[in-house]
């Protein structure tokens, strides 16, 4: 990948998704698409090209009915725009922190010093942006917002303040990951030192772009490694998706290393119990009961909860099923494996009621 078309391509294609905001899900799919071909190795992409994608697009969309697959790739394309990443990253810190010391005894990075690789990856990137950057691409009329192919591209000095934003010394990075993570004592053990420095080139591993072409899979590795003027360099093209898509590299992690799996499948299910019910304590105005046992012919159990307001009361049955493992290549199975579970959920919630809803 150290092909200088191939780099300049990739600071392009970002500069225009940082550009024009409203266009980053159709940029990114014209990406995920673009990415494996030689032609994004040796040829430099212009606007154009993108916006006639981008047209073809709204076309088929217009002519055709979405499937499940498609709609749901939509939802992944616009998710790393609606979630808050540092709450997300509390909630993650949360939920898989059960795995840090399976992980710690097969000598293997945590899921915390991931999240913090990430959280370093993108607030470098993204905070104490310059005044240049906020001047972005605004739709002057609603026929230019429904128009996809309403691309356009930012001035060079745009791209070339960008440009440095999302190109980042590799060196520099592992750097402020160790100091970051490491306390600031002179007689630390010098082994502790390198083993942090160790961690960070294992997860930059991780992290990085494989080559590989499957489905979005810039959602799965999101930073390109590259080398320019003999230095190594870390490329995050879309560093929006840092930190807000974690958990679908968490889950890809998780799956690795056989007995950590298996503390993840008997933990999983009482962790996300826990915060769903925490969730539901924060809504207004309610009444919330946990672990509702109830006793009737023919089938006695329990409810995750109840949740009483004023005039109506609801059951609350929590699953846990990782759909995240199959995101984002395997988006086919997402749908039976979601039905299977809502099915099973509301046949729990029939009983609850005693045999009426």
């Amino acid at each position: 990948m150290s092909s200088g078309v191939f780099l300049e391509n990739l600071r392009y294609i970002s500069s225009l998704g940082r550009y024009n905001t409203e266009r980053r899900p159709v940029i990114r799919q014209y990406f995920a698409n673009r990415i494996s071909d030689s032609e994004f190795t040796y040829e430099k992409l212009d606007v154009a090209e993108i916006r006639e994608f981008a047209s073809q697009k709204q076309s088929r969309a217009k002519d055709t009915s979405p499937d499940f697959e498609e709609i749901f790739e939509e939802s992944l394309l616009t998710l790393p725009e609606d979630i808050n990443s540092q709450d997300f990253q509390r909630h993650l810190l949360f939920r898989y922190s059960h795995l840090e010391e399976p992980l710690s005894d097969q000598d293997e990075f945590a899921i915390s010093d991931l999240l913090s690789f990430e959280a370093l990856l993108r607030d470098t990137i993204l905070e104490e942006s310059e005044p240049i950057l906020s001047d972005l691409n605004r739709f002057e009329s609603k026929e230019d917002y429904a128009d996809f192919s309403n691309i356009e591209e930012p001035s060079k000095q745009f791209q070339q303040t960008w440009n440095r934003r999302v190109t980042l010394s590799r060196k520099e990075i592992i750097k402020s990951f160790v100091e970051g993570t490491l306390p600031d004592d002179p007689t630390i053990d010098p082994s502790r030192h390198q083993e942090r420095i160790e961690t960070a080139q294992d997860i930059l591993e991780f992290l990085s772009h494989s080559g590989e072409n499957s489905p979005l899979d810039f959602f799965s590795n999101p930073v390109f490694q590259v080398k320019e003027s003999e230095e190594r360099k870390i490329v995050v093209p879309f560093p929006e998706v840092l930190l807000t898509t974690a958990q679908y590299r968490i889950e890809e992690y998780v799956g690795q290393f056989k007995q950590v799996q298996a503390v993840e499948n008997r933990e999983k299910g009482g962790v996300v119990e826990e915060l769903a019910q925490e969730l539901l304590q924060q809504i207004p105005s309610r009444n919330f009961v946990k672990e509702f046992e109830y006793i009737h012919d023919p089938n006695p159990g329990e409810a995750d909860g109840l949740l009483f307001f004023e005039d109506s009361y609801w059951v609350a049955e929590v699953k846990s099923h990782p759909i995240f493992r199959k995101i984002p290549n395997r988006v086919e199975l997402i749908k039976s494996r979601f039905t299977q579970k809502v099915t099973q959920a509301a046949d729990q919630i029939q009983n609850t009621l005693g045999g009426t809803v």
